[in-house]
């Protein structure tokens, strides 16, 4: 393509929406990104860096660090936050363990970037590789747009021009929470997502799936999930100490297990966290609320309540803006409060642990053959019931499905959750909350292999959570969950 092409310097739609609107564009992004290989773009306010003719343009509140080769060469950049595999901070650079000449670079890269947990997204730009690799849950989205050879975190800062409906997608249902977002659809008839655990090839625009491999263990015997178990509490605990020992946390406390766990997980660090809360908008959250602040009470340390204050029009179109008119979620409910949250304090949260639980499974869907039916509604792609749907969508669910190792065909409702369902309803979400980072510790490989490994009805039937709690702080066990 011609770099200096007049198309691709006019501003995309999330500039001209915010123009139009009287909106600081700068501010509204100012933690999302844009890749795009023409010299002319520009983003107000926005850092640009450039590697091997592809330009990273991005807001002032993300986290970039470049990814280096063994000889000290730059092959790529390290969006968000992130920690090796030992818990510790990746810091300063990520350095790939071979040379980019080497033969074993490429499998370098994707075992490297595989151990890595957090938030965060890895661009790899040299002569012969130009890819991206998302974190487990796509946290920080990949939205493309082939025609435009552009890559971005919203769907509004990959086009120039208006949104080109969708036929599978009714955008007042996606918008309402009626439908969700799957199999790397967006809004947009030729805008993409690239799903979790897949790299984008960016010459072609093309997905892999890099993970899990052939040979990852995705069964254990049921005599070996303590041993599980053990190693989840364990290294959840790492992960903890490390994310609060190096950032300004906050924390939101409430009656359900996973922030239980996380507290429990925390027990030696709880005194260098900010701030423990939880928001109140409904019935249930101030229920919630009023748990949460009763477990802080017995633990010692004091908590914040954010109550329901209406979000105005203005901050509801900023939100679907930021979000790309991806979906909807239930605390949009409290976003005047999420709002109010500290500006650039990491926001730890309890996401993807539903996993321990086996969330996504019923009890007569426990053994047996994958039920194609159960696994589609699952995803919230269909409007209405699945059995008058199942023509719209089941080859877009057989032809996900086939891209799983056989051993993770075992689990198809477990990788439909971390592959369909959160990055359309957590990561853009995230993504939009643009006044901090918000971080799953559970985001790792690693704990996602070791939960979904344990048989689905043992996790559906047995409390595990309890079993995570009780090694690390049983004192916890004494207030009800809700």
């Amino acid at each position: 393509m011609n770099s200096q092409s007049p198309s691709y310097s006019i501003p995309c739609l999330a500039q001209i929406k915010a123009q139009a609107s009287d909106r600081d564009f700068a501010e509204l992004f100012r933690n999302q990104y844009v890749l795009d290989p023409h010299s002319n773009v520009r983003f107000p306010g926005w850092s640009s860096k450039s590697l091997n003719g592809w330009t990273l343009h991005h807001g002032f509140a993300l986290r970039v660090l470049e990814i280096l080769d063994k000889n000290k060469t730059q092959v790529g950049f390290l969006l968000g936050h992130a920690l090796y595999a030992d818990s510790g901070l990746v810091r300063d650079c990520l350095t790939i363990t071979s040379g980019i000449e080497d033969a074993g670079f490429w499998p370098s890269v994707e075992a490297q970037i595989s151990e890595l947990s957090g938030r965060y997204l890895a661009i790899i730009v040299t002569p012969r590789f130009q890819r991206i690799l998302p974190d487990p849950v796509s946290d920080i989205p990949v939205i493309y747009n082939p025609e435009m050879s552009r890559v971005g975190s919203s769907l509004g800062l990959v086009l120039t021009r208006p949104i080109r409906r969708n036929p599978l997608f009714d955008p007042r249902n996606v918008l309402t929470g009626k439908q969700t977002l799957s199999f790397g659809q967006t809004l947009d008839n030729e805008v993409f997502r690239c799903l979790p655990n897949h790299f984008l090839d960016l010459s072609d625009f093309s997905s892999h799936r890099f993970w899990p491999r052939e040979d990852t263990v995705l069964t254990v015997a049921p005599r070996r999930v303590r041993r599980n178990i053990v190693e989840i509490t364990e290294r959840l605990s790492a992960h903890m100490a490390s994310w609060i020992s190096e950032f300004k946390c906050a924390m939101p406390v409430t009656g359900g297990k996973d922030s239980r766990a996380l507290l429990a997980c925390s027990q030696e660090h709880l005194g260098e966290i900010t701030q423990f809360f939880a928001h109140r908008f409904n019935n249930n959250t101030r229920r919630d609320a009023i748990t949460g602040q009763q477990i802080m009470a017995e633990l010692g340390y004091p908590f914040e309540h954010y109550f329901r204050r209406d979000a105005s029009l203005r901050q509801r179109a900023d939100m679907r803006l930021k979000m790309g008119w991806s979906g909807y979620r239930g605390e949009l409910g409290a976003l005047h409060a999420l709002e109010s949250y500290p500006e650039d304090y990491i926001i730890l949260r309890g996401n993807i642990m539903e996993l321990i639980r086996a969330n996504q499974y019923r009890g007569d869907r426990l053994h047996g053959e994958v039920h194609i039916a159960h696994g589609i509604r699952r995803t919230g792609a269909p409007e209405g019931e699945v059995h008058r749907e199942i023509g719209k969508w089941q080859d877009l669910y057989m032809a996900w499905y086939d891209t799983l190792p056989s051993a993770a065909q075992a689990r198809p409702y477990d990788f439909g959750f971390i592959e369909h369902l959160l990055p359309n309803t957590q990561a853009s979400y995230f993504t939009a909350m643009h006044r901090g980072p918000f971080i799953n510790p559970f985001n790792d490989r690693r704990l996602i292999q070791l939960a979904i490994s344990i048989p689905p009805d043992i996790r559906y039937r047995k409390n595990l959570y309890e079993e995570i709690i009780l090694r690390r702080a049983p004192d916890l066990m004494n207030i009800p969950f809700n």
